[in-house]
């Protein structure tokens, strides 16, 4: 579903640039059209962006969890400096592993 809402998106972004550019005469005030369409844009551009975090995240923690046991454990984080040196803030529970929500901070804590 968040795959296809920055498709859904666009789409509604170039409808109401096209729009605007039919009902727009010259000399007339676009009602705030074209920050309507900006919003949009900052919006698809918000998305886009979380969406890569997602994906390289997710490439990231497949990376980590080389014993594919759904956790990884600091040994397996010491793979990436990154991971390994917010290891105190991203081990929230403190039991030692990372699971998939701890490490979703990941993206939150290095931007």
């Amino acid at each position: 579903m968040k795959n296809i809402l920055p498709l859904l998106i666009i789409t509604l972004v170039s409808s109401v640039a096209n729009a605007g550019n039919d009902f727009v005469s010259p000399g007339v005030e676009d009602f705030g059209q074209r920050a309507i369409v900006e919003q949009a844009q900052a919006i698809v551009t918000s998305e886009i962006v979380l969406a890569k975090n997602e994906a390289n995240n997710l490439e990231l923690w497949k990376a980590l969890d080389y014993n594919k046991d759904d956790l990884i454990s600091k040994k397996e984080a010491a793979s990436s400096e990154a991971v390994f040196n917010l290891w105190d803030e991203l081990d929230t529970n403190k039991d030692n592993e990372l699971d998939f929500i701890e490490f979703s901070r990941f993206s939150s804590q290095v931007q």
